[in-house]
């Protein structure tokens, strides 16, 4: 990822010098003029995306990509758009890349940099020759697609589409995927498949054959006959119950030693991200610099490792608890109270051990 950290460096001067460019290049007659407020805050996502693709913590994909789109939309700027293609990559969104840089190409060729711009018509090439092109069609109107790749190392990775028409073609990157389109009722459908290097298909989701489970009601009816009623019988058998062992007070103890510890790391790590941010860009040198963001590094890489102690603990807390045995209730003298329903009534009972 080093050539898409230098890349997106590069722009940042479109943080500050938006270049509106407009997107119908090939349309003949006079351009409308940009407006002034929607540049001012196309520079504020700009900046914003910029900022959370560089987070010391590391790639904020998903949010920068959020932010460039914005920027975009609101100005026209291909610097924008050119950013949002370097997200796309790194979020596998190959098909939307491949649109994107093709766009930059076609709008600034003659103001890249020569090496960025050879560095853009490689990635081109590459991800036409790779990207695998779907055709999604559905039965209805309108639904949610969740796609989920599975690479050979390393953990899955997920993208989210809203489908607004019955039938949209989408690049995906080549492998294993699985492809659950749902909609809001409560119907889902999912499509397991291997898709290969510059491969093209179509899968029809046929969401009007799922069926929905019926919502499970209670019912009274009158047929002349009574349901039985649960009594309690006298068996002989000892009363049982479950305490609480030491056990599960121990790991309650642990679980919130590491919860604390968790919360202070996660402080500290607040504290020098804001140090590092309030000298990011002033000048500082690249020693002190790289000082600080190795400290937030460390500092985040604690807290996780305490917020994971806190879930596992937890967990291994939340098990102890379950499993615990049941032994015989003691035979202590005292009154007690204990709730009684039947299906007609409702109330308590009153008793006690002497």
């Amino acid at each position: 990822m080093v050539f898409f950290q230098r890349r997106l460096g590069a722009a940042a001067v479109a943080v500050f010098a938006l270049v509106w460019t407009p997107v119908g290049l090939a349309q003949s007659g006079p351009t409308a003029s940009p407006d002034p407020a929607k540049i001012e805050q196309a520079k504020k996502h700009m900046a914003a995306g910029f900022t959370l693709y560089n987070d010391p913590s590391g790639h904020k994909c998903e949010e920068a990509y959020v932010e460039f789109s914005k920027a975009y939309e609101l100005s026209g700027s291909l610097n924008a758009l050119k950013n949002r293609a370097v997200c796309s990559m790194e979020l596998e969104k190959d098909g939307e890349a491949l649109t994107d840089y093709k766009k930059v190409l076609a709008g600034m060729a003659d103001k890249l940099d020569p090496a960025e711009k050879t560095q853009i018509e490689n990635d081109v090439k590459a991800l036409e020759s790779t990207v695998a092109w779907v055709t999604i069609k559905l039965d209805v109107a309108g639904a949610k697609l969740v796609d989920v790749r599975t690479p050979s190392r390393g953990l899955p990775v997920t993208n989210r589409y809203t489908l607004t028409t019955n039938s949209i073609k989408i690049g995906f990157h080549p492998g294993e995927h699985a492809f659950t389109v749902s909609t809001d009722d409560g119907r889902e459908v999912t499509w397991k498949t291997n898709l290969a290097n510059g491969s093209t298909s179509e899968h029809l989701f046929e969401l009007n054959k799922v069926v929905t489970a019926p919502t499970a009601t209670a019912t009274a009816t009158a047929t002349g006959t009574t349901a039985p009623t649960a009594t309690a019988t006298a068996t002989g058998e000892p009363a049982m119950e479950r305490p609480v062992p030491t056990s599960v007070k121990v790991m309650l103890g642990v679980t919130g030693a590491f919860a604390v510890g968790a919360g202070v790391m996660m402080g500290l790590a607040g504290s020098a991200k804001s140090d590092f941010d309030k000298v990011n860009g002033t000048g500082l040198d690249e020693a002190g610099l790289k000082s600080k963001r190795d400290n937030v590094i460390l500092m985040n890489g604690i807290a996780d490792g305490l917020l994971g102690g806190t879930v596992l603990a937890a967990g291994t807390t939340l098990v102890l608890y379950l499993i615990r045995p049941s032994v015989p209730v003691e035979n202590k003298s005292g009154f007690y109270f204990a709730p009684a329903v039947t299906p007609t009534a409702g109330g308590a009972v009153a008793g006690g051990r002497f």
